[in-house]
């Protein structure tokens, strides 16, 4: 007996000394979910992606992901607001791009936009709906703006229907270490300027 608690004593030391990196899940549900709730349980889900984006903080050692219930994702919908400001740490996972949409429809100027952040994973949803068609960082990346991010994956994602100046899909700026897998980007349009150019 006392050789049991002895290595008890040795498994907790290790954890607290090297560290355990375990992922901790939240939920949201466009549909049935509610911003009253905490989201840690798919018995309690969120409504809104922006709601708990704003209430929760990954770090390298606890790393956040947010599963996405079947549905759309939009201000009509469930009172999403955009975009969605993606934050270190916290990946974004969906069930499918047949069964989970993030749709802005029209409201903003990216869908999702990841800037000054890292080591997240946005997969399995269908980004539509961006119009981005301000000045400068306003005018790119319609469905997507990657800026100074780094360790990004998007993977089995569609990203569709949205519109830019410049990537009115997707755009990545220079300083962006981001890549895809997987991932299809169709029927995206650039927006003209005033002499008819895009």
């Amino acid at each position: 007996m006392r050789s049991i608690y002895i290595l008890i004593g040795i498994i907790c030391l290790l954890v607290a000394t090297i560290g355990i990196v375990l992922a901790a899940d939240y939920y949201v549900d466009a549909r049935y979910g509610s911003d009253v709730n905490t989201g840690a349980s798919p018995n309690w889900p969120c409504k809104t992606i922006t709601y708990t984006l704003s209430t929760i903080r990954g770090t390298a050692r606890d790393p956040i992901i947010i599963h996405l219930e079947d549905g759309t994702y939009s201000p009509s919908s469930n009172g999403e607001k955009f975009p969605l400001q993606m934050e270190d740490y916290v990946s974004i996972v969906g069930g499918g791009v047949n069964s989970v949409t993030i749709d802005a429809e029209q409201s903003a100027n990216h869908v999702i936009y990841c800037a000054d952040a890292g080591n997240l994973t946005i997969e399995g949803v269908t980004i539509r709906g961006g119009e981005a068609d301000g000045t400068g960082t306003d005018g790119k990346g319609g469905g997507v703006l990657f800026a100074a991010c780094s360790e990004v994956i998007m993977q089995y994602c569609t990203i569709t229907e949205n519109s830019a100046w410049m990537g009115g899909g997707i755009h990545f700026d220079a300083n962006a270490d981001a890549w895809l897998e997987g991932c299809i980007i169709s029927g995206n349009s650039s927006i003209p300027d005033e002499n008819g150019y895009s």
